[in-house]
């Protein structure tokens, strides 16, 4: 498996194979993706990245993270571009639009200091059988001085795609499972904007069309932008602020999807040693994402 330094490349290139990747039957064109097949074993490797001043105090904004540390969620930022490059490569069996990001689950074992260099390596895990198709892992670490600081575990569906074989499924995330917030719960809420994918979006490189604006999220069958999962995780955990205990694991489930604008509540209640946590909407009805943070290492 190789893990060289990999190029870190602008993700206008990704996103343009992306796009040409959607057209119908583009994957028998060798260099795009979605022909079919295993993923890679390649490891994607960013070496000494960091987030710059600004791109850090425009996450922060957008998120509402002004804690001490780096937060909880930053490094996907500097691992993006390497997981859009990983599925827009020729041998990838899967396109890149209209791939689900089904749940996410992160760990840090100390708090990372703001200006802390890492070396970030990605990736791709599976196929695995799901009763809506196949679903794949993208394992990112990173590292600091050779110390393990952060690992994630994102979790993709890709519809209707078929696993040879008898592999097993994917453990399903941990995370509460009622339908309510308990009445001992606590609770915020949270205004979000129209524009909220696009300032997101420049902030995280993340320029996924459903999030950007109505029209383009029409064409992919949502009458609106729909807020990025990413943020979403990234909000949870900055409810938390210097609460956050140094070493930690934070658990996201994204269920139905926050049309933009909207109001929505965060709810969190203590479950043993762990603090649980649903983000509904504002009526309560609608459950857009269930998460459990835990002190510690998690089972990644």
């Amino acid at each position: 498996m190789s893990s060289a330094p990999t190029k870190v490349p602008g993700l206008l290139g990704s996103y343009g194979k992306a796009a040409l990747a959607a057209i119908p039957m583009a994957g028998k064109i060798p260099f795009l993706p979605g022909g079919g097949g295993p993923l890679p074993s390649r490891v994607l490797r960013r070496t000494t990245a960091r987030l710059e001043p600004e791109e850090l105090q425009a996450l922060r904004d957008v998120t509402e993270d002004h804690g001490a540390s780096l937060p909880l969620l930053a490094p996907h930022l500097l691992a993006f571009p390497l997981h859009m490059q990983g599925m827009t490569d020729g041998a990838f069996p899967y396109p890149a639009i209209g791939t689900v990001h089904l749940d996410n689950l992160v760990e840090r074992t100390r708090p990372i200091a703001a200006d802390e260099q890492l070396n970030v390596d990605v990736r791709f895990i599976g196929p695995y059988p799901h009763r809506k198709g196949a679903t794949f892992v993208i394992e990112t670490t990173a590292t600091s001085a050779g110390e393990l600081v952060w690992r994630e575990r994102s979790t993709m569906l890709r519809i209707g795609a078929k696993v040879p074989g008898t592999a097993a499924e994917l453990p399903a995330l941990t995370v509460p499972d009622q339908d309510a917030a308990p009445s001992a719960s606590t609770t915020e809420t949270w205004e979000l904007p129209e524009n909220l994918g696009r300032i997101y979006g420049a902030v995280s490189g993340d320029r996924n069309p459903i999030h950007l604006h109505p029209i383009s999220a029409k064409a992919f069958g949502f009458p609106r932008a729909i807020a990025h999962g990413m943020w979403t995780a990234s909000r949870i955990a900055a409810a938390f602020g210097d609460d956050l205990p140094d070493a930690c694991s934070l658990g996201v489930r994204f269920e139905k999807p926050i049309l933009l604008p909207t109001s929505v509540q965060l709810a969190r209640w203590t479950n043993g040693s762990s603090t649980d946590l649903l983000v509904l909407s504002k009526d309560g009805s609608r459950i857009h994402a269930r998460a459990r943070l835990s002190e510690g290492p998690a089972a990644l």
